[in-house]
């Protein structure tokens, strides 16, 4: 076998494991299903410049989920990317609560600090999420991601995720719906998240590489 033949072939197979490796196209979002969205700057640039950046993304976030009716479950925003766990309550798809969001926050944050492009790095990651207990290791991730980021010491002094929100006692009504009922009544969230803060890698297998598709973990 000549070497230009060898070199043929194996550049064949690298391309059929190229392919056999990558992603399958997702699924259609449907009503009821839940599903954790991830998206990153664009080149993995900073999203959020200054705390008012991630004040008028969380109001956005709230504003366009009420009128797509899609619950907010969890959230987490981070420097370059963000983590937001939903629930689909219509026909109304999450694309397009995605579109509206992005491209709203795209064009306020440009005309606000004089810039122009793309804020964000391509079309947002979507994992659907099977079960209530894979619901549970999601939100755990994304409440504990500051901390793992080195950004802070403890979940609860990042402002910009519902965390707080999750060990509230009593916790708010909209959360206690969620919830109540779904997770074990005898669960310590708190702990529950700060066994994932001190952990090198997600906890959950199915999540870990669900990250690693979505460009989260190398």
């Amino acid at each position: 076998m000549t070497s230009k033949t060898h070199m043929y072939i194996k550049s064949i197979f690298s391309t059929l494991y190229k392919r056999s490796s990558m992603p399958r196209r997702p699924k259609p979002f449907t009503r009821g299903g839940t599903y954790q969205l991830v998206n990153r700057g664009s080149r993995r640039a900073v999203i959020y410049v200054t705390k008012e950046d991630c004040l008028l993304f969380v109001t956005l976030m709230f504003r366009f989920a009420a009128e797509c009716q899609i619950t907010i479950i969890a959230y987490c925003l981070m420097p370059n990317h963000y983590h937001i766990v939903v629930r689909q309550d219509s026909d109304t798809s999450i694309s397009t609560f995605m579109q509206r969001l992005n491209q709203a926050f795209s064009l306020r944050s440009n005309m606000i600090h004089r810039r122009s492009g793309t804020v964000f790095q391509g079309r947002f990651f979507a994992s659907y999420i099977e079960d209530d207990a894979y619901m549970l290791q999601c939100c755990r991730y994304v409440h504990a991601n500051p901390v793992v980021g080195g950004l802070c010491d403890d979940p609860s002094e990042w402002e910009y995720s519902n965390f707080t929100e999750w060990i509230e006692v009593p916790r708010p009504q909209h959360i206690s719906d969620l919830i109540d009922g779904v997770f074990p009544p005898d669960l310590d969230y708190r702990e529950f998240v700060l066994q994932q803060c001190h952990a090198h890698r997600p906890l959950d297998k199915r999540l870990e590489k669900v990250l690693h598709l979505s460009g989260c973990l190398s």
